[in-house]
């Protein structure tokens, strides 16, 4: 399972490099396409000018739509799910309330339980799927 995550986060990784270097590819050319076209109208300086206000232009377009798109979205709030350590916190209070005047079964039961996690992969994995990390 940890081998098949980190195959997919280095395909993804590979994935927004190649994709960064086409859009990075497109946006030069397209720069390159539109001073060749000014340069027909205008003198060179002058068309290069246009052609980076026009980029600067195109850069302040795709952020606000970029902001507008976040605003709308709205702000997500996280579910209100008990935190690993809450729950933990939760379990240790309950273990300590039970176990106050019975300290050696509870050490004995705390060993046993110890040995059945460290012995057991599949008793691991079941503890491991009830308790996301």
């Amino acid at each position: 399972m940890l081998r098949r995550l980190k195959l997919n986060l280095a395909l993804g990784a590979v994935m927004a490099l190649i994709g960064g270097l086409v859009v990075t590819i497109v946006i030069v050319f397209s720069s390159l396409g539109v001073y060749l076209a000014l340069c027909d109208y205008m003198s060179p300086i002058a068309a290069a000018f246009a052609t980076a206000g026009t980029a600067i232009v195109f850069f302040l377009v795709v952020s606000f739509l970029v902001w507008l798109i976040k605003a709308a979205a709205g702000t997500r709030k996280p579910p209100e799910t008990a935190a690993a350590a809450e729950i933990g916190k939760l379990l240790g209070e309950r273990f300590g309330k039970v176990s106050e005047g019975n300290a050696a079964i509870a050490a004995a039961i705390a060993l046993v339980a110890g040995l059945a996690l460290g012995a057991s992969p599949r008793l691991r994995s079941l503890l491991f799927k009830l308790i996301p990390l």
